[in-house]
């Protein structure tokens, strides 16, 4: 399932890899364009362009138009057919929004910005994606949530969604430590991801890092693997509002 979700993702440093959809329609239509936090819904300034003009160098090509928060939503024009994304010129968000299609539609097109490591959509979200059955990517996503704003709720959520990618019994990943007050992993789980490690040539140390945590949805690192989700359009989720 993990692999599903991300052969659907795209990251802007690899666009000019990525296979986008045929040619976009030559017709120009005139489009009204949102950009908006992913979870407060306020307007975020930001440039949008199109995949279609920044395949080749999409650091350097110029913005189709500019949203601006205190004007939203932005009157442009784009061509049928071709996949817009923003840039987010504010600090604090993961630079690349989310994608939609140039389209003629009684609704604004809307692209959504995520705060940089925000423990809020990281928790939705991990949440999200548990129930849909993508294991190691919530596990990801509850971790760096954990990581973000630790509590003993959030931190024993993080383990067992984890043990559950690696098939760990939830009755057999923790047990309660006396001398920490917490609940740590058992030697069940430990050992599970040790040989975790050791199938992807990673130092098996049994611990859940960076490099351990990203190899559950086949990244280098969960910073990588929580990039790509955060250009993802959740309402392909059925759960943004």
């Amino acid at each position: 399932m993990t692999r599903s979700v991300f052969s659907a993702l795209s990251v802007f440093a690899l666009v000019c890899a990525t296979a986008w959809p045929a040619a976009a329609d030559d017709s120009v239509v005139e489009v009204k364009l949102v950009v908006k936090d992913r979870l407060t819904n306020a307007s975020v300034n930001a440039a949008v362009y199109s995949f279609r003009t920044c395949s080749s160098n999409p650091r350097t090509c110029a913005a189709l138009d500019v949203h601006d928060a205190g004007k939203s939503p932005l009157t442009m024009k784009c061509s049928k057919g071709e996949m817009l994304f923003a840039r987010l010129s504010v600090s604090g968000y993961v630079q690349q929004s989310t994608e939609a299609v140039c389209s003629l539609a009684t609704q604004p097109i809307v692209l959504l910005a995520t705060k940089d490591r925000d423990p809020d959509w990281l928790m939705r979200a991990g949440n999200e994606l548990l129930n849909r059955g993508d294991r190691g990517a919530g596990a990801v996503l509850l971790n760096e949530a954990n990581a973000q704003r630790p509590s003993a709720a959030s931190r024993e959520a993080a383990l067992l969604a984890a043990a559950r990618a690696l098939n760990v019994n939830e009755n057999d990943a923790l047990v309660f430590d006396r001398l920490q007050q917490m609940k740590v992993p058992t030697t069940t789980f430990v050992e599970a991801i040790k040989v975790f490690q050791r199938n992807k040539n990673l130092a098996a140390d049994g611990v859940l890092g960076s490099q351990t945590l990203g190899a559950l949805v086949e990244s280098n690192s969960s910073g990588e693997a929580i990039r790509k989700l955060a250009i993802e359009d959740m309402s392909k989720w059925g759960r943004e509002t």
